[in-house]
C-alpha cells in the first residue's frame, strides 16, 4: 500500500488500521504486540530487547549449527529456558514464526531490572 502523503499515514494509522505482516516474519508478535490501542498492552522497551536477544542469540545458534554441514540446513531448535520478559513470547525459529504467551506486564517489568543488556545491532 502506498501513502501519497503523511496525513494519509496519519488517517490510517489513526483509523486503528495497520498494515499486514507476513506470517513467516520471525517479528510478527512483536510488531502486533507493539501496535496495541492500550499502551500497557505493549511491551516495553526493555521487554524488546531480551526478545530481540533472544532472537539473535538463537539465530546465532542455529547459524553455527549449520556451518560445515552438507544438505539441509534446517535444524530445530532445542528447548531453551526463557528469561521473565522472554516468556511473554515463544519464539520458533526453525519455522520462522512466533507465538505470542503474554504475562502480566507490570511483573515482567518487575523482574527484568537491570539484567536486560543493551546491544547495537546493525543490518
Amino acid at each position: 500500500m502506498k501513502f501519497p502523503d503523511s496525513e494519509s499515514i496519519l488517517r490510517f494509522v489513526g483509523a486503528g488500521k495497520r498494515l499486514d505482516v507476513a506470517e513467516d516474519c520471525i517479528f510478527k508478535t512483536l510488531i502486533e504486540q507493539s501496535w496495541k490501542h492500550n499502551p500497557s498492552e505493549r511491551p516495553t522497551f526493555k521487554e524488546l530487547g531480551t526478545v530481540l536477544d533472544g532472537i539473535l542469540r538463537r539465530m546465532t545458534d542455529k547459524s553455527n549449527s549449520t556451518k560445515g554441514h552438507s544438505g539441509s540446513t534446517r535444524t530445530e531448535t532445542k528447548s531453551q529456558e526463557f528469561s521473565s520478559s522472554e516468556k511473554r513470547y515463544s519464539i520458533n525459529t526453525s519455522s520462522s514464526s512466533t507465538t505470542n504467551n503474554m504475562e502480566d506486564s507490570k511483573e515482567n517489568e518487575e523482574s527484568i531490572g537491570t539484567s536486560t543488556s543493551s546491544q547495537v545491532i546493525s543490518f
